[in-house]
């Protein structure tokens, strides 16, 4: 018999139980014997290297021989991976990350064949794809080359009723609801005139959120009741003065996306092509949360944000394909009004914070065709050559689903910067990534 007599965590020696006390007491026929003449019968504990003599299986015998042999150094080590081919190949396979080189063992697919380039194999993309690649290649890779999903979150905070996608998807149902309902009687956002019936259409569809996935306790269906009712008070208040220059037109407006109900008349089952420059293009899919008309052949593009605004910094345009939905959704819009016979020139495209951490806050940018076409092409161009490093700066790492393979930001940040500098003959693979980096708009 045995027993564990130091607490690893803790740094601290255990006692023997009571137990063990009592089979000793029987040994000796003397229930007088108390746990210092235990102790003393005891002897030296046992660590976890055995000796040569006292091992129970391959592992421990190791352990016994590198005791044996004294301080680790490479010439035990290379016996190690000799005996264990595995171990050689992780060994080989980290040594290659450390290096400045960039390598396989970072991300590198050899000989894709074009069979993850959209602008080869054909397969629709959406923004969200786009964004993620620009954002961490890595990243994407895991997530939409290998398909890894990180597993299901089954805790649930007793504090919130929805989490940021469900409540987003609420605050869409609301504002979709209302701006179909009074664009279909030609009516423009009027606080006064609409408020009441705002709040009306946003107590239908929390009701109906309620009996699909109930609350895990009352407080936390007031708050978030209260935030959404906050979220359709600046919503109607800017979108009455925001819509003084212009006309609700479309609302939610899919297209490659078969299995959702095109809404009339410009939606579509059929994605759409974005040509990118030097005879290229590729297939876009999407759904677009409003178009306005503003006069004449001119239209603008908005997309609705639950959350805050700090992902979308408004003085870069693109930044390096991290926030370039605008822009594509503004090409994709000029392409659907065109299948329907439509003459119209998308001269804004952004986004709409209503909600609490938005503030209301608008950003809208201006199309730059030459830095689009630049963008995706660089980024097209990982995916031609199968480049998938880690991101280089930690920017969007903190929100990451990933963090436990690549081990963090500060390990993978560094590797991905310091191949950068690289610039040597070997370093020519890395050459995709460069020229991203180098998108500074």
């Amino acid at each position: 018999m045995s027993y564990s007599c130091r607490n690893l965590i803790e740094d601290r020696e255990q006692f023997p139980a009571p137990f063990l006390l009592d089979i000793y007491r029987s040994l000796k026929d003397d229930p007088a014997t108390d746990y210092t003449a235990l102790r003393s019968a005891i002897g030296t504990p046992a660590g976890f290297i055995p000796s040569q003599t006292t091992y129970l299986d391959e592992t421990e015998w190791w352990l016994s021989r590198l005791k044996e042999l004294g301080r680790p150094n490479e010439g035990i080590a290379a016996m190690v991976r000799a005996v264990y081919p595995w171990l050689a190949h992780g060994y080989h396979a980290q040594a290659e990350r450390i290096s400045d080189r960039f390598t396989v063992f970072d991300g590198w697919i050899k000989d894709t064949h074009g069979e993850i380039d959209p602008r080869l194999n054909r397969v629709p993309v959406s923004c969200t794809e786009i964004e993620a690649l620009a954002r961490c290649p890595f990243a994407y890779f895991l997530r939409y080359v290998l398909e890894v999903e990180p597993p299901d979150d089954y805790g649930r905070d007793p504090t919130v009723w929805l989490d940021a996608m469900a409540f987003g998807i609420l605050l869409h149902e609301i504002f979709h609801s209302f701006m179909a309902e009074i664009t279909a009687r030609e009516e423009k956002p009027n606080f006064t005139r609409h408020w009441e019936r705002l709040r009306a259409i946003a107590e239908e569809c929390i009701t109906r959120w309620r009996h699909r996935m109930p609350p895990p306790n009352l407080a936390a269906f007031t708050t978030q009741r209260s935030h959404v009712f906050a979220a359709c008070y600046t919503f109607l208040k800017d979108e009455e003065i925001h819509c003084q220059q212009g006309t609700p037109r479309y609302f939610e407006i899919p297209f490659g996306l078969p299995g959702l109900e095109s809404a009339p008349p410009i939606g579509s089952p059929d994605p759409v092509s974005i040509d990118i420059g030097e005879g290229k293009d590729f297939m876009l899919r999407g759904r677009i949360d409003r178009v306005d008309h503003k006069g004449r052949d001119e239209y603008e593009v908005w997309d609705y944000k639950s959350g805050s605004s700090r992902n979308i910094l408004e003085e870069k345009q693109l930044n390096r394909g991290r926030q370039i939905q605008h822009a594509l959704y503004a090409r994709a819009v000029e392409i659907l009004l065109a299948r329907v016979q439509k003459q119209g020139r998308v001269t804004r495209s952004g986004y709409f914070f209503p909600g609490l951490k938005g503030e209301g806050q608008r950003i809208a940018k201006p199309q730059d065709t030459l830095a689009l076409e630049k963008v995706l092409g660089t980024l097209f161009g990982l995916l031609r050559d199968g480049i998938f490093p880690y991101a280089p700066d930690p920017d969007f790492c903190g929100f990451c689903d990933y963090r436990c393979v690549c081990k963090g930001p500060e390990k993978a940040n560094a590797q991905t910067q310091m191949k950068l500098e690289n610039r040597g003959a070997d370093g020519n693979p890395f050459e995709p990534m460069r020229r991203l980096m180098d998108c500074d708009d």
